[in-house]
């Protein structure tokens, strides 16, 4: 269930970042990335993990592209506030 929350958060966020900042192409690239690798190499882990047991070392490579999908999108460019 947990998986499931994460992935329908951080699809929001792409939405998000998409629309209000859409020339950070490196973000939205790292959401994708770490959305497919983390969220479902869990999925198929699950459905089979004699199968798949060598997608474990997958899975936090794929939370670190989540990581940097939301550094990259805290330090990418900012709005300009008037001052």
């Amino acid at each position: 269930m947990l998986i499931v929350t994460l992935q329908l958060v951080h699809s929001g966020v792409l939405l998000l970042s998409s629309a209000v900042a859409p020339k950070n192409t490196l973000a939205a690239s790292l959401f994708v990335a770490g959305m497919t690798m983390f969220s479902g190499s869990i999925y198929l882990l699950v459905l089979d993990p004699q199968r798949f047991k060598v997608l474990g070392p997958i899975t936090p490579l794929g939370g670190l592209c989540l990581i940097g999908g939301w550094i990259a999108l805290a330090f990418g460019k900012r709005i300009p506030f008037p001052r």
